[in-house]
């Protein structure tokens, strides 16, 4: 027979015995934590006190780093405009020179020349003072960012082009970011870009208005600079890479899926295959080697033909092994995209772009054929075409990655220095002080802009070097100050 017995003294012991080892792994806790509430059984009252100074405490650390952030930055800014003050007071300096009778055409054309030289470094202090990769005055703090200031317009072309040049610049923003410029003086269209069905067509109303994700234009090179110092890039969606492209008029840029750049030239003269060959791969520009274009994808093979409009040869034959149509030259050389004549395929899904029953076996060479809506033809080789199509591969033009994100579109900064949503402080120092004809400072723009014009035109002509025209810039250079003055002041009430 089996019996249970219950016994109340080990009962007793055991609910002791748990009772001292949750007490003892609060103490643990306690002292591990160095808190005397950890969870609502601690003490259940507090607990919510407890939280809510816990949150508090740790809000006000964030907002004090804020506030650090604050002054950081004002004190950037404010070293520079103090260096961009001592540059104004130079220019003052010497427009009140200038109006002294007593000079030369040589001394006067020297002070002219020294303010210039000055207003491009007040520019390019504004474009070189930095916080956290982000410029601080230039307004960038808004929705735009000026992609081209003086100093990598000289870098990159001013050894390749003189002012009277034709030149076609072509500007790409990846993915969904946009471009814009702030004037079109002097620009016609280019065949294919922003809708325009020929060369020099009126100029399109989106290189202005903040629409365009490319723009295309032809310009003498004087004027080219001119609205590329305007030149003006909002990030949306993409990776924040723009890509500028200045070329001969006579060219065509193309970037392709993987980001690979080509050059294109269409060259007038009636050659076999054989000779347009040979003399593509004697052709140069900017340090590339010419050949016969390669054309590897529908966007390349679109992109070329609406721009060529003529039957001209291209890199593609089977010179080699009738039927086996291989790129001869250029990156893709000894490429085998095609076996066989029309009847044939294509190998390992390379592109094609042959006309109707092409290829024929008539000829060791292929050309976009005119008459046919510019597909490909397989020409006899002693038979000539009226041009040819030069490729080149490379970037002889500038890439910028633009590490920035859209802010404010007023440009102020605001930042939160309290545990409360309300603790806030916003300044409106941070703004555009370039010396610009596209200075974005909403209110002061016209003062800035004025003073370059003034400065530039002095530059540029004797006729813009009167007596009256130095009073005008000795005026505007004092407003300027004033102004320059007063965003000093207001970061220095923010660093208070």
């Amino acid at each position: 027979m089996l019996s249970a017995f219950t016994s109340l003294t080990q009962t007793f012991a055991r609910s002791r015995l748990d009772s001292s080892q949750n007490n003892l792994q609060s103490a643990i806790q306690k002292l591990s934590s160095g808190l005397r509430i950890n969870r609502a059984s601690d003490d259940a009252a507090r607990l919510k006190i407890s939280q809510e100074l816990s949150q508090q405490s740790k809000t006000l650390t964030a907002a004090t780093k804020n506030a650090m952030s604050a002054i950081s930055m004002a004190q950037t800014a404010d070293g520079s405009l103090s260096e961009i003050s001592n540059l104004l007071v130079r220019i003052k300096q010497l427009a009140v020179s200038g109006r002294d009778n007593a000079l030369n055409q040589t001394q006067v054309k020297a002070i002219s020349d020294e303010m210039e030289q000055l207003r491009r470094e007040v520019n390019s202090i504004a474009n070189r003072t930095t916080y956290n990769d982000r410029r601080l005055l230039t307004d960038e703090l808004g929705s735009w960012v000026t992609v081209l200031n003086d100093e990598k317009l000289d870098g990159n072309w001013s050894d390749q082009y003189v002012d009277s040049d034709s030149v076609r610049v072509i500007i790409n923003a990846e993915g969904d970011d946009l471009v814009r410029l702030n004037s079109t003086s002097g620009l016609t269209s280019v065949k294919g870009y922003n809708g325009a069905t020929s060369d020099g067509a009126a100029t399109n109303g989106s290189w202005t208005n903040g629409t365009a994700q490319e723009i295309g234009f032809n310009a003498s090179w004087e004027d080219a600079k001119a609205v590329l110092r305007d030149l003006e890039f909002q990030r949306q969606k993409g990776g924040g890479e723009i890509s500028v492209q200045v070329i001969p008029a006579a060219m065509y840029s193309y970037t392709d899926d993987s980001g690979r750049i080509s050059y294109y030239e269409v060259v007038t003269d009636a050659l076999t295959w054989t000779n347009a060959r040979a003399a593509a791969l004697s052709r140069s520009f900017s340090g590339l080697d010419g050949y016969l274009a390669n054309i590897t994808s529908a966007g390349e093979y679109n992109f070329i033909k609406d721009k060529v409009a003529a039957t001209a040869w291209i890199g593609a034959s089977d010179v080699g092994t009738e039927g086996t149509w291989k790129w001869m030259d250029g990156p893709e050389a000894g490429t085998t995209f095609w076996q066989g004549t029309s009847t044939g395929s294509a190998v390992n899904g390379q592109y094609s772009a042959w006309a109707t029953g092409q290829p024929d076996a008539s000829g060791d060479g292929a050309n976009l054929w005119a008459d046919q809506a510019y597909m490909w033809d397989d020409l006899a080789d002693a038979a000539t075409t009226p041009k040819y199509i030069v490729e080149y591969t490379g970037n002889v033009g500038f890439q910028s990655m633009i590490a920035w994100a859209p802010g404010n579109a007023n440009g102020n900064a605001t930042f939160q220095v309290g545990v409360n949503a309300r603790d806030t402080t916003t300044t409106s120092a941070f703004r555009d002080v370039r010396i610009a004809t596209n200075n974005r400072d909403t209110d002061s723009a016209l003062i800035f802009e004025t003073l370059a014009t003034k400065i530039q035109n002095a530059f540029s002509a004797s006729s813009y070097r009167t007596s009256s025209d130095f009073a005008n810039i000795a005026n505007l250079a004092d407003d300027v100050i004033a102004e320059v003055g007063y965003r000093r002041s207001e970061l220095g009430a923010l660093q208070n």
